[in-house]
């Protein structure tokens, strides 16, 4: 009886051992055909443990994700910028140049006030009405508003000094959080004292060109110097904006390709192992199979004979 009792545990035990290697084998076949260990958190966590920092792994990846694809926006505005300031400064150089003629013998053959009115302002106007995707770039927060109007028709000198009279946006200037700790002002706004002071000096070249007013002529020639630095100075002080960023960026890649890495090797599947596994389990199922199948040929006789 102890012997029938012993050969029902083995054939049960067979049993188990063919449901245990069938559902271990299978894991290991997934795993070789999707090349992941798991397809759920789950199955992640009861692999090795590591969902917690699964977990935490994605999330940061996401992180630079969201910070890189703000910074790539935040650059195209400022890169925008830039050229724009770009025709301003030609701009101020033109006139720099042009006053220079003015103030020479070969004075009487350029017609200052109308390059100032029909060039130089038109282009002004238009260069900080520059918009990307329907957001106007030098109106502050305000990017729905046209910044600038009528600079070729109304002078924004008030009392011999310059005002941004002309001006349409607010004073923010824009913000962009680069990094967890680098926070940046951007950009720059169209009533910014260099553009009132270039377009007040435009304003007082024309009144002066008028009077063939010689004095006054040689007096701007000091205002539009110092106007071509400064205007050349924020240029810089833009372009260094966009300097952070890039870096910003490029550590960001870095740690995004270390983080991608380190998230496939926890979820990739260790090929050699899960191969050694699935031939192991397989070598099981067959032992256990013919063990069955042996169990399975004995009849209530064998069973009493033993």
């Amino acid at each position: 009886m102890v012997d029938q009792i012993s050969t029902y545990a083995n054939y049960q035990n067979s049993i188990n051992n063919i449901l245990a290697a069938q559902s271990s084998l299978a894991v290991q076949q997934q795993q070789i055909s999707s090349g992941q260990i798991a397809d759920t958190y789950l199955g992640l966590y009861n692999n090795n443990g590591a969902v917690d920092g699964y977990i935490a792994l994605k999330e940061n990846l996401q992180q630079i994700t969201n910070y890189t694809n703000n910074n790539h926006n935040v650059l195209n505005r400022l890169n925008t910028m830039i050229l724009s300031m770009d025709n301003v400064l030609a701009m101020a150089q033109g006139m720099q140049k042009d006053l220079t003629t003015r103030l020479s013998t070969a004075g009487d053959s350029i017609q200052l006030t109308n390059l100032i009115r029909n060039t130089y302002l038109p282009t002004i106007e238009n260069s900080l009405n520059i918009n990307l995707e329907g957001k106007y770039l030098f109106s502050g927060t305000a990017t729905n508003i046209e910044p600038v109007v009528h600079l070729s028709t109304t002078s924004n000198v008030l009392n011999g000094t310059a005002t941004s009279n002309y001006y349409q946006g607010n004073d923010t200037i824009l913000n962009a959080q680069v990094t967890d700790t680098i926070n940046i002002n951007y950009g720059v706004t169209a009533d910014n004292q260099v553009f009132q002071d270039l377009i007040a000096c435009a304003n007082n070249l024309i009144t002066a060109d008028k009077k063939n007013d010689t004095k006054a002529l040689s007096e701007s020639m000091d205002t539009i110097n110092k106007i071509v630095t400064d205007l050349t100075s924020l240029r810089s002080n833009m372009a260094n904006n966009t300097v952070t960023i890039n870096s910003a960026n490029t550590s960001f890649q870095n740690q995004k390709l270390t983080i991608t890495q380190i998230i496939s090797e926890a979820n990739d599947t260790d090929f050699p192992t899960a191969m050694i596994k699935a031939s192991s389990n397989t070598n099981i199922l067959m032992a256990s199979f013919k063990l069955l199948n042996m169990m399975s040929q004995l009849t209530l006789v064998n069973y009493i004979d033993l």
